[in-house]
């Protein structure tokens, strides 16, 4: 399986596609690197930035045990992240949308951890971890940024990682993709949200009809709208509060 997944991948260098396009990026203002960057020089605002790359769905940013060079900002479409246990079934670790960072678990071995594919047709700008260091000293608020993108990946994980029912994880999955109000699309298939819940596929399915028909979200299609946020908030407590 593993070979076979490998075939599809392509270097990040042959996906280039242009370089320094902070000004008119549609997600600089959820990039962690765009306020530092407008600090600086012209010049050296070229010489951090990273390059934008673009990939179709099915294709992998990186893949587990690469090396770990970059961090990446999700500018357009989707991602997930998963590994694949000894007996080769998927498990999904997150997914990731525009204005998401990716590539934060390389930084202790300097490998990857996870592989990471497009959900669908998705662009990234990578930002090299050396050049981030060097702009974190002329702009000491990047540091802050890093570590608040970092906490809200522990924070997710610690969701997961707790005893809570079904409904509670499936209420906090969806404020986490959706809680601004605004539509948000679901990319990812029903067995791919249940694989990263830790649910059964079936009770996924029966909890968004639930939900539904209890006035907290409206569906269409593969996207949904929450209507009631105190509501789902409320089923969602359990995990918000810790």
């Amino acid at each position: 399986m593993q070979q076979q997944i490998l075939a599809q991948s392509r270097p990040l260098a042959e996906t280039a596609v242009r370089r320094n396009a902070c000004m008119d990026c549609r997600v600089r203002d959820k990039c962690i690197a765009a306020c530092a960057l407008d600090s600086l020089e012209p010049r050296a605002r070229d010489e951090i930035a990273g390059d934008r790359a673009r990939f179709a769905a099915g294709e992998h940013l990186y893949w587990r045990d690469d090396r770990f060079s970059a961090l990446y900002v999700v500018t357009g479409g989707s991602f997930k992240s998963y590994n694949v246990d000894l007996d080769g079934n998927e498990r999904v670790r997150g997914f990731h949308y525009p204005g998401s960072l990716i590539g934060f678990d390389g930084i202790e071995s300097g490998r990857q951890r996870c592989h990471v594919e497009a959900m669908e047709d998705a662009t990234v700008c990578a930002l090299p971890f050396d050049r981030l260091l060097t702009l974190s000293l002329h702009a000491p608020s990047l540091q802050t940024d890093l570590f608040r993108s970092l906490s809200r990946d522990l924070v997710h994980a610690e969701t997961l990682a707790g005893d809570y029912p079904a409904e509670v994880r499936m209420a906090a999955f969806i404020l986490e993709i959706g809680g601004d109000g605004a539509e948000a699309r679901l990319p990812m298939a029903r067995r791919d949200i249940a694989n990263y819940l830790r649910l059964a596929t079936e009770t996924v399915s029966r909890l968004m009809t639930r939900f539904r028909r209890e006035g907290l979200i409206e569906c269409r299609g593969r996207s949904v709208r929450v209507v009631d946020i105190d509501g789902l908030r409320e089923i969602a407590e359990p995990s918000l509060s810790n």
